[in-house]
């Protein structure tokens, strides 16, 4: 007899092109379903995704009664495509991977009155009353703390989003009491051939990032001007960075050396990278995330430059040219650029490859996640069990203020909530 695979709900943004969550799902899904049995849940109505089921997110709840999940796994991100994934984390506890710790999207309505504060206390003491509604709930964007308090496990795709989440202190959902469990999961890439460096005449430099202080694109500029070799910039920005770009290309007089884009895929990243001998990730921001692209850059045998801080200091020594930003930093990055137009780029990026083969492999990242969701199965039997408690006594609190507000009538049978609310009430929960 086959042995039972584990259900698992997949919450997930699955169309964006330039989507971190949709990237890792295009690579992981086909793996993991073959030891897991999934259903993905996005905003789309498609059903099937990369080989699973699929569902719209609506529908995860009436798929939960009808066949209950043993987890629920949530892909997140900052933006408006991971708004439905961000409410969903409210609703069943799960394991929750963490691609953005900051957001700069507000999320959904639902999150900015949620009192999931109460509700945690509430977990913990059944008997606690319902919160007031009338008392604004303490919200503390920009930083996750909902998302990563209302999760057992957290998951993190760079390791400095993992440090700097322990610094996140507030009363958990906990699998275990006192157990805050999260654990680095790092990007899938898959390593291609690796494209022929293009001719030295002209060093072609790739660049992602904006156009503000944190994204360090005016001291690359004031580099590239110094530079005696011939050189040609392509700068991706955002299209609404693209009059700030121009700006500061006038500021440094480069305009003509340089070529703006706006297409940010993985997919156009690896067609730019074909081209280049130096790919550039100067980004220091605490929001958004380097990833796919500066691992693709790894991949791809062009020589990368990072910054020496916040999502940068996941790389080790040697597979990446590091930069410390402030007063010297356009003349260190001056010296990696006048060395790139030298040296052997293919033999100086060899280990760059071979750390994204073995620490980026899809295989063993799908690995990694089936042995971490098989273990979580079980550790969050309870804290599931104790939600949904929770959540019924939800209901019954509401059904009975609802019946309050209706009002009563002489004949039972002609009551507003038996005969308007109690049909609805029974169609939807099936009770």
């Amino acid at each position: 007899m086959s042995e039972r695979r584990l259900r698992i709900a997949f919450f997930s943004d699955l169309t964006g092109s330039d989507s971190l969550s949709s990237h890792c799902s295009r690579l992981l899904l086909p793996r993991l379903n073959q030891r897991l049995a999934i259903e993905a849940f996005s905003d789309s109505f498609a059903s099937q995704v990369h080989g699973v089921p699929h569902h719209h997110y609506l529908k995860a709840y009436q798929r939960h009664r009808d066949e209950p999940f043993d987890l629920f796994f949530y892909q997140l991100e900052d933006g408006r495509r991971s708004r439905f994934v961000r409410s969903s984390i409210g609703i069943v506890p799960g394991v929750t991977w963490f691609h953005d710790l900051f957001f700069l999207d507000l999320g959904p309505e639902a999150t900015h009155t949620s009192p999931w504060e109460h509700s945690i206390k509430q977990f913990y003491d059944s008997s606690l009353p319902f919160a007031d509604r009338s008392v604004a709930p303490h919200q503390l964007w920009p930083r996750a703390y909902r998302e990563l308090s209302l999760s057992p496990l957290n998951l993190f795709t760079s390791q400095w989003a993992l440090t700097e989440s322990q610094t996140m202190l507030s009363n958990r959902i906990e699998g275990e009491l006192g157990a805050h469990a999260s654990e680095c999961l790092k990007v899938p890439i898959e390593l291609g051939e690796q494209a022929p460096l293009p001719s030295r005449s002209t060093l072609r430099v790739v660049a992602l990032c904006g156009t503000g202080l944190e994204s360090r694109a005016h001291k690359l500029l004031a580099a590239l001007r110094g530079l005696s070799h011939p050189w040609h910039l392509t700068w991706v920005v955002e299209g609404g960075d693209l009059r700030a770009a121009e700006m500061l290309l006038r500021e440094f007089e480069a305009g003509e050396g340089v070529t703006l884009a706006t297409g940010s895929s993985p997919t156009e990243w690896s067609k730019l990278l074909a081209s280049a001998h130096v790919a550039v990730h100067l980004r220091t921001s605490c929001f958004g995330h380097l990833a796919p692209h500066l691992q693709l850059s790894l991949a791809s045998g062009r020589l990368t430059v990072i910054s020496d801080m916040a999502q940068g200091e996941d790389l080790p020594e040697g597979v990446a040219c590091k930069v410390t930003p402030g007063i010297s930093e356009a003349s260190q990055l001056r010296s990696i650029l006048a060395g790139a137009c030298e040296i052997d780029i293919s033999a100086a990026t060899a280990p760059a490859r071979s750390y994204v083969a073995s620490e980026h492999s899809p295989d063993k990242i799908a690995q990694q996640l089936i042995r971490l969701l098989s273990e979580a199965a079980v550790l969050l039997r309870a804290p599931m069990r104790r939600w949904e408690e929770l959540y019924k006594n939800a209901r019954s609190e509401l059904l009975r203020e609802v019946s309050n507000l209706m009002g009563s009538a002489a004949d039972a049978g002609l009551a507003p909530f038996s005969r308007v609310m109690s049909p609805a009430v029974d169609e939807l929960f099936s009770r």
